[in-house]
C-alpha cells in the first residue's frame, strides 16, 4: 500500500512536517483509447501576450476541448467572443475563471518569448495558478524550437538561452509539483507546423496515459508527409507490430496496448518463455515467434516468418534486454558480451533485417526501450548503462537516415518500473529508487505501454530521434 493511501499516516506526517514524501495515487488510464479522454477535466490557456495572443496556445486548447475538456473563460472576457476567437465549439463545457476552485490542465504559451525578461511572466502566472491546479494536474508549456531559426538571426543565441532556461525550469518545477502527482512538460514547436500535431500530443500529455512522465521536453518535428487524418479510437487498425521480449512485464504491456488500439501483434521471446508466450498470443490473438535474438540465424528466421504471414511491418518495439549489476573488475568477458549482445547488437541486427519490410509506403515506427541508466551512467552498471546508451544513440542515427522514408525512430528511457526483474531487488533499494523520482514512486509496465502506443500512432509522426524519459522525473539522468 502506498503511504498516500494511508490517510492517518499522511495526516501525521503533514502535521509534523516530516521530510518523508507522500506519493500521490496517480490518475492512470487503462484499456483502449476513449474518444473523449479529457471529459470532466478543465483547461485554461494563457501566455506572455494574454489569453488569445498566440495561435499555438489556441491550437492546444482547441485540441483539449476536442478531447472533451471543459474550457475556463478568462476574467473580463465575453464568453461568446472568447469561444469564437479561440475557434472552440460553443457546445463545449465552460466556466468563469472567477468561479474556478481548481483546474486540471494549465497551458502556458511561451512561443512569443524573445528576451530573458519574458520569463518573469511565466513566474507570475505559475505563482498565481499553482495553488489552483488539482492533484494529478498537467502543466503544459509551449515554446519555439530555436534549431529552426535562421542561422544568421542575431537573436538566435537569446532564443537558445530561453529554450535551455525553460528546459531546466521544467525539470526543476516538476520536482516541486510531483508530490501531488502533477506533471510538467515543455513542448517545442517548429516554425512550420500542421494544426493536427496538437491533437495526439495534447490527448496524451493531458490525460492519464502520461501519468508517470514528467519534466520532459518534447521536440516536435515536421514529418516529410502527413495525410492529416487523425482517428483517436482504434488508431492502429490494420497495422502490424513486432514486440521483442513480449511474454511478460513491459513487453507484454506494450503488446497489449498495441492490440487494444487495433494492431496485429507479432510476439517474440526466448525458448524458455515458450508456454507464457503462447498464452499471451492466445489472449491477444497474436503471432508467436520463439527464438533467441542473440542467435546469428534469428533475424533471417524472423523476417522469413513475417514474409510468409504478413504483407509488411509497421511498428517495431525493441524491448528484449537483460540487466547486470556488477563492478567491471569482477565481471567476466562472457557476462560482458551477454549484456551487450542482448541489449544492443541483437536490436541492430534485427532492425537491419527488418528495414526492407517496414512500411514501404512510409509511416513506420521503430521504438526502443532503453533506460535512464543509459543517460546517466550508473556505478556498478557499466555494461548495462553502456549498452542502453548505445541503443539510444543507434536510434538517433537511425532516425536521421530513415526520415526521408518517413519512418521515425525513438527511445524510451525507462526508470524504476515494477516488474519481476525489479522484484528481486532488496526492499530498501527499491524504496530509494522509487523515492528518488519527482513523483516519489515507481512506475508500472502499463506506463511504458501507453507511451509506446502513443509513439506508434499519429503522435510518433511528429517525434523523431528523441529519447523520452518515462521515469517519474527520476534524479538519475535528470
Amino acid at each position: 500500500m502506498l503511504f498516500s493511501q494511508h490517510k492517518l499516516l499522511s495526516k501525521i506526517i503533514d502535521a509534523c512536517d516530516l521530510p518523508i514524501g507522500i506519493p500521490a495515487k496517480l490518475r492512470r488510464e487503462t484499456g483502449p483509447e476513449a474518444e473523449k479522454p479529457l471529459s470532466g477535466m478543465w483547461a485554461f490557456m494563457t501566455g506572455r501576450g494574454g489569453e488569445i495572443a498566440s495561435s499555438f496556445g489556441k491550437y492546444f486548447l482547441q485540441a483539449c476541448a476536442r478531447a472533451g475538456a471543459g474550457v475556463i473563460i478568462p476574467d473580463g472576457m465575453h464568453e461568446k467572443y472568447y469561444l469564437a476567437s479561440m475557434k472552440i465549439d460553443s457546445s463545449s463545457p465552460i466556466q468563469r475563471q472567477i468561479l474556478t476552485k481548481s483546474l486540471d490542465i494549465l497551458i502556458y504559451d511561451a512561443t512569443l518569448f524573445d528576451k530573458i525578461e519574458d520569463l518573469e511572466n511565466l513566474f507570475s502566472c505559475l505563482k498565481k495558478w499553482s495553488l489552483k491546479i488539482s492533484p494529478c494536474g498537467r502543466i503544459l508549456i509551449l515554446g519555439k524550437n530555436p534549431e529552426v531559426a535562421n542561422e544568421t538571426d542575431d537573436k538566435k543565441p537569446v532564443r537558445y538561452a530561453i529554450t535551455e532556461s525553460l528546459t531546466s525550469f521544467v525539470r526543476a518545477y516538476s520536482k516541486e509539483t510531483g508530490r501531488n502527482g502533477t506533471t510538467v512538460h515543455l513542448i517545442l514547436i517548429p516554425q512550420s507546423h500542421q494544426k493536427l500535431i496538437f491533437d495526439p500530443i495534447a490527448r496524451f500529455l493531458a490525460s492519464g496515459r502520461s501519468a508517470y512522465i514528467t519534466g520532459q521536453t518534447w521536440k516536435i518535428s515536421q514529418p516529410k508527409s502527413f495525410n492529416g487524418n487523425f482517428n483517436p479510437v482504434n488508431s492502429l487498425k490494420g497495422k502490424v507490430a513486432i514486440i521483442t521480449g513480449a511474454s511478460r512485464g513491459i513487453g507484454y504491456a506494450c503488446a497489449k496496448r498495441l492490440h487494444e488500439e487495433g494492431a496485429e501483434v507479432i510476439l517474440i521471446d526466448l525458448p524458455e518463455q515458450k508456454d507464457q508466450l503462447h498464452k499471451v498470443a492466445s489472449e491477444l490473438s497474436g503471432f508467436p515467434l520463439i527464438t533467441d535474438l542473440r542467435w546469428p540465424a534469428s533475424p533471417d528466421y524472423v523476417t522469413r516468418k513475417i514474409k510468409e504471414n504478413f504483407p509488411e511491418v509497421d511498428i517495431v518495439v525493441h524491448n528484449a534486454g537483460v540487466y547486470l549489476e556488477m563492478e567491471l573488475k569482477k565481471m567476466t568477458l562472457k557476462e560482458w558480451k551477454a549484456v551487450w549482445d542482448t541489449n544492443l547488437s541483437a536490436a541492430i541486427r534485427l532492425t537491419e533485417a527488418l528495414l526492407p519490410h517496414i512500411q514501404n509506403g512510409g509511416g513506420g515506427r521503430i521504438i526502443a526501450i532503453g533506460s535512464i541508466s543509459g543517460l546517466a551512467g550508473v556505478g556498478g552498471q557499466t555494461c548495462y548503462s553502456g549498452s542502453k546508451g548505445g541503443l539510444s544513440g543507434y536510434m538517433k542515427g537511425l532516425a536521421e537516415i530513415l526520415k526521408k522514408r518517413n519512418i521515425t525512430a525513438n527511445t524510451i528511457a525507462a526508470g524504476y518500473i515494477q516488474t519481476s526483474l525489479t522484484s528481486k531487488i532488496p526492499r530498501w533499494q527499491k524504496e530509494i529508487g522509487k523515492r528518488a523520482s519527482a513523483l516519489m514512486q515507481g512506475g508500472i509496465p502499463e506506463d511504458i505501454g501507453n507511451l509506446v502506443a502513443f509513439l506508434a500512432g499519429a503522435g510518433g509522426a511528429f517525434l523523431n530521434g528523441q529519447t523520452i524519459r518515462a521515469c517519474g522525473g527520476h534524479i538519475i539522468g535528470a
